[in-house]
C-alpha cells in the first residue's frame, strides 16, 4: 500500500494554532510509512502509518522543537516511540 502528499497537518504548539509543512517522507518499507513535517519556528512532528495489522493503518506521532532535533529525529525514525497525536508533547 502506498500512501502520498500528505502535505499539512494543522495543530496546537504552546497554545497557539501552527502549520505543519511537509519535510520528508519515507514510503519504502513494508510496515512502516513515515512523513516528516516541520514549522517556520523549527517545531516537528513525524507521523508514523503504521501497516503491519491488516486492512487497518494505525496513525502514530513524535515530536519537538528544534530542526536540529528534526533532523537526529528524522534520521533515527526508526527507534522513535510514537504516540497518539493527543499525547505528543512538544516541550
Amino acid at each position: 500500500m502506498q500512501i502520498h502528499d500528505w502535505r499539512h497537518i494543522y495543530g496546537q504548539v504552546g497554545g497557539q494554532a501552527v502549520n505543519f509543512e511537509a519535510s520528508d517522507q519515507d514510503t519504502v518499507g513494508p510496515s512502516y510509512q513515515y512523513f516528516g513535517y516541520e514549522t517556520s519556528d523549527g517545531a516537528w512532528l513525524i507521523l508514523r502509518f503504521d501497516l503491519t495489522t491488516s486492512g487497518i493503518i494505525l496513525y502514530r506521532y513524535a515530536g519537538g522543537q528544534t530542526h536540529a532535533g528534526y533532523l537526529v529525529a528524522w534520521a533515527n525514525r526508526a527507534a522513535l516511540t510514537y504516540e497518539y497525536y493527543s499525547e505528543v508533547t512538544i516541550p
